[in-house]
């Protein structure tokens, strides 16, 4: 059966990409060697464009979670494609566990779900990234013991360990509760086969991109 799902790589290299309504920026320098001693000139990204996963409101938090690793096993099937397709960056929607209706219903109980969901996220993606040696970029909600509540991106290196993450500078008028950021962070990777140190990446959110301070940083 073929999937309805959508992995916007196939015959697709990019050098500077951005995703209409995520608004993804991903810069590279060219010029590095890969690991077969070549200078290629691009790279290859994944834009991956899962069907809807909005986990329901009326769920107890450990229903909820055993959605997440529901969705999580599914995503991990998806890093996989995209190792097999030789990209070298993956990039996961906004919401990419699709708790936002949840979250919106239980305010109260996020406590008990966003720091356990978020910790298998990275965890699980993180072991697939390392598998098929590739970037990853995921994101969520975060929850903090002191209550700060953000909407936040991750970024993953080739061994599936974080490099960084973004706070959502300018909320939405639906996430007014969500604690914003306070900069726009660049992270320095190698984004070829073969590790260099002067590849830069900066993660922004669909609705900054009305913001012009964002290009400007």
């Amino acid at each position: 059966m073929e999937s309805k799902e959508a992995m916007g790589f196939p015959r697709l290299v990019i050098v500077l990409l951005i995703l209409a309504g995520l608004g993804e920026c991903f810069e590279r320098v060219a010029g590095e060697p890969t690991h077969a001693g070549k200078r290629p000139s691009t790279v290859r990204v994944g834009a991956a464009q899962p069907r809807s996963r909005l986990i329901d409101w009326r769920m107890t938090p450990d229903q909820a979670l055993a959605a997440v690793d529901r969705t999580i096993e599914e995503f991990t099937e998806m890093v996989d494609r995209a190792g097999a397709a030789g990209c070298d960056l993956i990039v996961f929607p906004e919401d990419t566990l699709g708790l936002l209706h949840w979250e919106m219903g239980n305010g109260e109980k996020l406590g008990k779900v966003l720091p356990i969901a978020v910790t298998r996220m990275l965890k699980r993606l993180g072991a697939a990234a390392r598998r098929n040696q590739l970037y990853l970029s995921c994101c969520s909600d975060t929850w903090e013991p002191d209550g700060t509540f953000r909407n936040t991106a991750f970024l993953l290196d080739r061994q599936g360990k974080e490099i960084g993450r973004y706070h959502k500078v300018h909320p939405a008028i639906h996430e007014s509760d969500r604690t914003p950021g306070n900069s726009f962070p660049v992270f320095g990777f190698g984004v070829l086969r073969k590790k260099t140190p002067n590849h830069n990446c900066k993660r922004n959110k669909k609705y900054n991109q009305s913001f012009p301070e964002i290009l400007q940083n």
